[in-house]
């Protein structure tokens, strides 16, 4: 299995052992950074992991962890992915469940990219291509682009952006039609339902503890 592969397949698996289908959901971190198109955004994210990833010899996990976090705060909106993912409790949890949720959710997604975007071996992105025309006030576009390893099979990866306000910001990512907001919509709900809001907080900082331990 390729390198590439095995880092897509870890940033598709926030929760061990849970998965199902779901279908995908379009959707933006209301501060920093403004991109002005939503190539700028991809192209901005992709700077920021392959730093992580050709700084992994010499830079701490803290240090890594820390860059990353900046990046991702300026090219996603996790709030509008935290309310989607949790669309059917959301209106039940109070505001600082919300909050909390929120950070929580934001330091696993920081500490998976962190762990898994930690070391370089030769792969490049191909420059991001806009599918959709981003113009005439449109909310949602779509920006295509490939992860290429030194040898193997290249993963496409289509980024799904919403014009936050504030920017455009990615809040889906499909990964070689695998599609990351629509597995953790189905693994959420699932562990929600089972294990209740406390529970499912519990597992996302059980897998963020993890993560750094792998960093």
């Amino acid at each position: 299995m390729s390198r590439v592969l095995l880092l897509l397949l870890a940033l598709l698996a926030p929760l061990a052992g849970v998965a199902g289908p779901a279908p995908a959901i379009a959707g933006g971190t209301a501060n920093a950074t403004v991109a002005a198109a939503p190539g700028d955004a991809v192209q901005a994210f992709h700077n920021a992991l392959l730093a992580s990833m050709k700084s992994g010899k010499t830079a701490s996990c803290d240090s890594r962890t820390a860059q990353l976090a900046t990046a991702i705060d300026q090219t996603f909106d996790l709030p509008f992915i935290a309310q989607h993912v949790l669309r059917r409790h959301w209106d039940g949890l109070s505001e600082a469940q919300r909050g909390e949720f929120i950070a929580t959710f934001r330091d696993l997604v920081v500490s998976t990219y962190a762990q898994n975007f930690s070391s370089y071996g030769g792969e490049v992105f191909t420059a991001p291509v806009t599918q959709d025309a981003a113009a005439g006030g449109a909310q949602f576009s779509t920006v295509t682009t490939k992860l290429k390893p030194t040898d193997g099979d290249a993963v496409t990866f289509e980024y799904q952006l919403h014009n936050s306000g504030n920017g455009w910001r990615i809040v889906n990512i499909i990964a070689d039609g695998v599609s990351d907001l629509a597995l953790r919509t189905v693994q959420y709900d699932r562990a929600f339902q089972d294990q209740g809001f406390d529970g499912l907080l519990k597992q996302l900082r059980d897998q963020t503890a993890k993560n750094k331990v792998g960093c």
